[in-house]
């Protein structure tokens, strides 16, 4: 697990085979298998592990959101969505099955429970540690954005980037006026 945590998933790898293959009956250990071959974008491998861990332990929340987030990644959302829902049938206070939730909505177009999932985001302190703060209201998701303003700030990532882009195509179909990618 440190060697995962320190994103040296190579020699991470063989521990987390070895793991699996000397107690093979323990979830957590194919969850974990699955989260570092996940990394690597071995995406058919990573939701193998996934999908073990869930034959051993149905109700394992981290797995199920750990799952959409692969499915996700390999295009199939409506999979995702569905892995996301039953995360949160196990666990539903867990705030980053809520936001993955929100954002695979999203990318299907339901804004109205997309946005109301997303806002979970705002109870993920690591999140909540690198958000700007703006003076203006939060945005609630609601199409009545004609002739405003708005500025989305999307960091650094090609992903959040990406997401942000479509927010934003959403919005300005929605009516919304100037938008600034901070």
């Amino acid at each position: 697990v440190v060697l995962y945590q320190r994103n040296r998933l190579a020699e991470a790898m063989p521990l987390l085979d070895r793991a699996v293959a000397l107690v093979p009956g323990e979830p957590e250990f194919h969850n974990n298998r699955g989260q570092a071959l996940a990394a690597l974008r071995r995406l058919a491998d990573a939701e193998a592990a996934y999908r073990r861990a869930l034959a051993l332990k149905p109700d394992h929340a981290l797995a199920w959101n750990n799952l959409g987030l692969t499915l996700q990644a390999g295009s199939d959302v409506t999979g995702a969505v569905e892995a996301f829902r039953t995360s949160l049938r196990f666990a539903p206070d867990f705030p980053q099955a809520h936001w993955n939730l929100g954002l695979a909505l999203l990318l299907q177009g339901h804004y109205g429970e997309g946005f109301a999932e997303y806002e979970w985001r705002l109870r993920v302190p690591e999140l909540v540690a690198r958000m700007p703060t703006f003076a203006g209201d939060r945005w609630g998701g609601a199409w009545t954005m004609t002739g405003s303003s708005t500025v989305f700030d999307v960091g650094e990532r090609t992903s959040a980037r990406e997401q942000a882009e479509t927010v934003v195509r959403w919005a300005l179909e929605g009516g919304a006026g100037p938008i600034e990618l901070a």
